[in-house]
């Protein structure tokens, strides 16, 4: 009798275990290759909630900072995260790359959000929160008309919050501001597979600096509509979401058929 109830606890807690890592993989949308929602608030790595598990890596005196859902980081001059090349970051011909940003000022140059590659080079592509008074989805890759011309207005320098978001489905950039399209560009081509690391907050950790903070930086490996980075921006963890009723249950129909076969 003993032995029956050690082994029916076992089972409940492996059953309950197993059923919830499934239940959160189902959760999460499986486009997504990288979600950084900063709440860990401690450390100095940013932890990835996509199913790759990528880490943020903290640079010199990056710090967590209050975001604006929750936590965030707050960035500056020679401050920078960097991920490790991963082949799921290599957005080809498709891609979506959302974050909120909060710039405090101008610094004389452009602001690197999120960069694959250290430089201008074979797989490169960056959502800039700030090039020449706007918004810029750009890529080395892509041909010269469109490479790093698709930006969007107005300027995101006001020491306020604002959604920054990019498209580009292989034909077309699409740049959207606080969830409203701000510029359309017409654009074919694609963006080679790179060897280099992603670096957020600036350029290959040596320029391009943010002067402020980042949350919720998300990138997909497919093109979002307007919608769906509206619903993004009101709730970034509408798509990871999982139901801890619906676990329970779960778990306990699992039970039930195992008790009676």
């Amino acid at each position: 009798m003993k032995s029956n109830f050690l082994i029916l606890i076992l089972t409940i807690i492996t059953c309950f275990y197993l059923n919830s890592v499934l239940l959160l993989q189902a959760g999460v949308d499986p486009t997504i290759v990288l979600y950084l929602p900063f709440e860990e608030q401690s450390g100095k790595i940013a932890k990835d909630l996509s199913q790759f598990g990528h880490k943020a890596e903290f640079r010199k005196k990056t710090a967590w900072a209050k975001g604006k859902h929750g936590g965030g980081i707050e960035l500056g001059l020679e401050n920078w995260l960097e991920v490790k090349d991963h082949d799921s970051l290599d957005l080809t011909n498709k891609m979506t790359i959302m974050f909120w940003s909060k710039l405090m000022s101008a610094t004389g140059e452009v602001q690197s959000g999120v960069e694959k590659e250290p430089a201008w080079q074979a797989g490169e592509y960056n959502l800039l929160p700030e090039y020449n008074g706007g918004i810029l989805l750009q890529a080395n890759d892509w041909p010269d008309e469109c490479d790093d011309e698709a930006i969007g207005f107005p300027s995101t320098i006001d020491k306020k919050w604002h959604h920054c978001a990019g498209t580009f489905n292989g034909k077309e950039i699409k740049i959207y501001g606080d969830g409203k399209l701000r510029e359309t560009l017409p654009c074919k081509g694609a963006v080679e597979k790179g060897s280099g690391n992603l670096y957020i907050g600036g350029r290959g950790g040596a320029g391009r600096w943010i002067d402020g903070f980042l949350d919720e930086i998300k990138m997909y490996n497919r093109v979002l509509t307007e919608a769906e980075i509206v619903e993004d921006m009101n709730n970034p963890m509408h798509n990871l979401s999982v139901s801890p009723t619906d676990k329970v249950a779960t778990t306990w129909g699992l039970l039930k058929i195992q008790r009676f076969q």
